[in-house]
């Protein structure tokens, strides 16, 4: 999501047609402008200088708008990135150590 000249955009999403919806290929992947009211607008700007990431959570479709659910996000810490790595190879460490255990 980009804001851009007081505008929130969708971009570098992909929509697919699903049954009762129907999209061309070329519509599938374009920006697209979200309908948003002044202070949605304002707060979400204010979040972006704060240096935080517009995050779409989930999109509706139906009749001939999509819907767009969207939230803010902080991005994790270095120490808390080397932290989630770390009980990642732990845990695969441990499957394998039962993996050979079994065979």
């Amino acid at each position: 999501m980009n804001v851009r000249g007081g505008e929130v955009w969708l971009t570098n999403a992909t929509i697919t047609s699903s049954p009762g919806f129907t999209i061309s290929e070329s519509e599938q992947t374009k920006e697209r402008k979200l309908l948003l009211k002044k202070r949605e607008i304002d707060a979400l700007i204010e979040a972006k200088k704060q240096g935080r990431t517009i995050v779409p959570l989930e999109l509706l479709t139906g009749g001939r708008y999509i819907k767009v659910k969207i939230a803010v996000g902080k991005g994790k810490k270095h120490y808390d990135k080397r932290e989630t790595i770390k009980k990642r190879d732990q845990e695969r460490a441990n499957d394998l150590e039962l993996k050979h255990r079994r065979g």
